[in-house]
């Protein structure tokens, strides 16, 4: 084995064992049956034609290291919590082709039980992941079947099963925590966003603070939602049955949701479902001095107006991202529209 790359100056050196070339070299001869072992003999015989002299210096041996699969970078990975629900009926679970969720994907991760570990989490395609996922809460419930119905999305769709059970936590001190790990092998140190769907047996104080970090969302859902509505997550004004996490990065994450909010107590706080996709490209406005810098995407075009009159002509900005203006005090919109 070499322990050098193999260049132009090296490469004229390493040749056949019986050619004729009379010339020092330099040879790699692999061993398979000596990888791993404490001990190895080799043996050496001159065959050949005679030459004045014959020799073996400087012998090394190295491992190679061996080629695996690279891992499924950016893929959506569903966590489905309550899958046992109803009542143990499993009327909450999906099966694997079955497309569900705000952002569409299959292979959800069905997980039962109010506590739990599962090492074996798939992405949307149904391969590895390599992410292990553990949650704890006081109890599950069920968004219908229970005695409280509060499933408006349509009978026998994915989205309603999705959204039918859920982990469940008291109205104190009993939060809902979802820690997810390994999100390296799945997602190579890119961005991610995460979704937590949110949609309790009522309406009526059913609402929380979900934290991830140093940020929290406050998710409350309207009555018997039909179809998936994001909540702004800034109070109980604004309402939707799930929140996104932005721009995430590192190995792990740890989601707490708690009845207990700034805005009065919610009962119970949800978690029917985590969603972990691939961040995707953002526009974003920045303060820079005297200037404000704004980034976007090639997949997007930047437009600018002065009011959002519904009559108002929106004018192209020339020039790729990023694009630095001028604060001037006047009053400027701007906007990504497909170019």
């Amino acid at each position: 084995m070499l322990a050098t790359p193999i260049s132009a100056t090296l490469a004229p050196f390493i040749v056949n064992r019986n050619d004729t070339a009379l010339a020092r070299k330099v040879e790699a001869i692999r061993l398979p049956a000596a990888s791993k072992k404490s001990q190895v003999r080799l043996r050496f015989n001159h065959y050949g034609s005679c030459g004045w002299e014959w020799a073996v210096d400087n012998i090394a041996f190295y491992d190679i290291a061996p080629t695996v699969s690279a891992p499924a970078v950016g893929a959506n990975i569903g966590l489905n919590f309550g899958a046992d629900e109803p009542s143990g009926s499993s009327g909450g679970s999906l099966a694997a082709t079955n497309v569900a969720g705000v952002v569409p994907q299959a292979n959800w991760n069905n997980l039962r039980g109010n506590t739990g570990t599962n090492t074996a989490i798939v992405g949307d395609s149904g391969a590895a992941s390599g992410l292990s996922v553990t949650w704890t809460c006081p109890n599950t419930w069920s968004s219908t079947g229970r005695g409280e119905e509060n499933n408006g999305f349509p009978t026998g769709s994915a989205d309603r099963k999705l959204m039918t059970g859920y982990l469940d936590t008291d109205n104190a001190a009993g939060v809902a925590r979802v820690t997810v790990s390994g999100l390296d092998s799945a997602f190579g140190g890119a961005k991610y966003d995460v979704i937590v769907y949110a949609l309790g047996g009522t309406a009526v104080n059913r609402y929380g603070a979900y934290s991830i970090g140093t940020v929290t969302n406050i998710i409350n859902s309207a009555a018997s939602p039909t179809n998936f509505v994001q909540d702004a997550g800034v109070n109980v004004t604004d309402k939707g049955d799930y929140g996104v996490f932005k721009e995430l990065t590192g190995s792990s994450f740890t989601l707490i949701a708690s009845a207990v909010t700034p805005f009065g107590n919610g009962t119970r706080a949800p978690i029917n479902a985590v969603q972990i996709v691939k961040a995707p490209p953002r526009l974003a406005i920045t303060q820079q001095g005297n200037n404000v810098v704004i980034t976007f995407p090639t997949s997007v075009k930047l437009q600018t107006a002065t009011s959002l009159n519904p009559t108002v002509t929106w004018t192209d900005v020339p020039g790729p991202s990023p694009v630095t203006v001028q604060i001037t005090g006047t009053q400027v919109y701007y906007r990504g529209v497909p170019p």
